[in-house]
Parts: structure tokens; C-alpha cells; sequence
């Protein structure tokens, strides 16, 4: 036997351990690391929807505003105050301070 031969036997009984090794963790763990992998998925998930959902919420907070004061630029004063006190009502904080200032 060469002394590569013997390293070869030696590489592969280490090989041999440590995929055991491996399994025996894969035995013990598979279910947390599982569960965590899941967690992680569904909290980026939940993460993107509750931005998405906050894009959403100021982008028509936005256009109401934008339409509010247009509005105003018409003199429709009427319809603009409408808009703008339920916006002040319940638009994104960002929102409800704007209208409220152009409420007066």
C-alpha cells in the first residue's frame, strides 16, 4: 500500500464520519432547523406585505391630497374641504397633519 492509498483510506473513513455526523444532527435538529427556515420565509412574506400594504395606503392618501387640491385650485372649496377632513379623518399620519394645516 502507497502512502497516497492510505491518505485515500484515511480521507474517506473521515468523509464516512462526518456525513455521519451530519445525519446524526439532521436526526436531532431537522425539525428547528426546519421551523426556523419556515419563520424566516414567512416573516420576510409578512414584511413585503406590510410594505406593500403601506405603499398602497399613502400612494391613494397621495392621489386624495393631490385631488383635494385641485380642488381648492378650481374653487370647488366645498368638495375640496370634504376631501381633505376625511383625509384628516383617516389618512396616513403624514396625511392628516397636511390636511388639518390646509383646513386652517
Amino acid at each position: 500500500m502507497t502512502h497516497n492509498d492510505s491518505d485515500q483510506i484515511f480521507r474517506e473513513v473521515e468523509e464516512e464520519l462526518r456525513r455521519e455526523r451530519y445525519e446524526q444532527l439532521w436526526k436531532k435538529y431537522n425539525g428547528l432547523i426546519v421551523g426556523t427556515a419556515l419563520a424566516i420565509v414567512l416573516g420576510v412574506g409578512g414584511w413585503q406585505l406590510y410594505q406593500w400594504h403601506a405603499l398602497r395606503t399613502a400612494e391613494d392618501a397621495g392621489t386624495r391630497f393631490q385631488n383635494a387640491l385641485l380642488q381648492l385650485d378650481e374653487k370647488n372649496d366645498q368638495e375640496a374641504r370634504k376631501a381633505l377632513e376625511a383625509l384628516r379623518a383617516d389618512g396616513p399620519a403624514g396625511y392628516r397633519v397636511l390636511a388639518a394645516l390646509r383646513l386652517g
